[in-house]
């Protein structure tokens, strides 16, 4: 469904694809059962995707589905049982969110799991310089990364990547970050 100012406006979407497309500026989407995303979804608009319970699969061969060039995006899942996750037997993908643009991304919650196969759960592009990600109380495991970036040349006063607490696991590095010109990166209670 889409909510706008805490009233449903429509619940008539066959995919999270559509329901993302139809969204507008400051919208939520709310997820009303668990999906499964096998292509890119274009984020355009500044929205919220409140997973509600619920968890999106990543079936996006060698890819993310969530391709963000809003200004803005919140993914809520401070809701028992939300999350994403990569299925076990399946080993074409990467992860689930890829920043191509500046912007402000929020996980609020959730468990995201998967490997990632040289990937991360999500990804900040050299185009996204000047974005800010903020993982809030996440639980990641993954053979990977559960972030990493491109070389960034954000400005030094915005603040690259805050994780505020949170358990995160990898085989591998759990934050990949490449060059960034002074830009912040903030720590606080993470296990």
């Amino acid at each position: 469904v889409i909510e706008r100012d805490g009233q449903v406006l429509d619940s008539g979407y066959d995919t999270l694809a559509a329901a993302i497309a139809a969204a507008q500026e400051g919208d939520t989407v709310v997820l009303l059962q668990n999906v499964t995303v096998d292509s890119i979804i274009p984020v355009e608009e500044s929205i919220t995707l409140d997973l509600n319970g619920f968890v999106v699969e990543n079936t996006v061969v060698e890819e993310r589905p969530f391709h963000i060039s809003a200004p803005r995006f919140v993914v809520d899942g401070t809701k028992a049982g939300s999350g994403m996750t990569i299925p076990a037997d399946f080993e074409g993908t990467y992860g689930f969110i890829k920043v191509i643009a500046p912007s402000a991304v929020t996980l609020q919650g959730g468990t995201y799991t998967g490997d990632t196969n040289n990937g991360a759960f999500v990804k900040l592009c050299a185009d996204a310089s000047d974005s800010t990600l903020r993982l809030e109380d996440v639980s990641g495991s993954t053979n990977y990364c559960i972030v990493n970036t491109d070389t960034l040349s954000t400005d030094a006063s915005v603040t690259t990547l805050e994780v505020i607490g949170g358990t995160f696991l990898s085989e591998n590095n759990v934050f990949g970050i490449d060059t960034i010109n002074l830009s912040p990166i903030l720590f606080e209670d993470v296990e």
